[in-house]
């Protein structure tokens, strides 16, 4: 028996992930919400990923960013969040599961 496989079947194969890299800042201009649409959810699927999104989900995605920007506070590249009273930094790839458990930003 010969073995019948080429280079691409022992290339291992590359997956593309909806997730952005968390080190990756995506520039989100002054006058975003002023551009034309297809631009506004372009610059949305860079910040969540490439994912079928609305124009509306998109305008979202990017005011949410530009609110967790805003709270990081601090070089260290953390979110400030609390719950109960108790205020922690968080990791940004992670504030929206804590939202989901009752977080909110600072």
């Amino acid at each position: 028996m010969s073995d019948q496989s080429t280079v691409a079947d022992n290339e291992p194969a590359v997956v593309a992930s909806a997730e952005p890299a968390v080190d990756q800042a995506v520039e989100i201009p002054e006058g975003w919400a002023e551009l034309h649409w297809k631009q506004v959810v372009a610059l949305a699927k860079k910040i969540a990923g490439n994912i079928e999104i609305t124009f509306e989900d998109a305008k979202r995605i990017i005011s949410d960013e530009l609110v967790t920007r805003e709270a990081t506070g601090s070089d260290d590249g953390l979110v400030a969040m609390t719950k109960n009273g108790d205020t922690l930094r968080m990791n940004p790839a992670t504030v929206d599961a804590h939202k989901r458990a009752g977080w909110a930003l600072a």
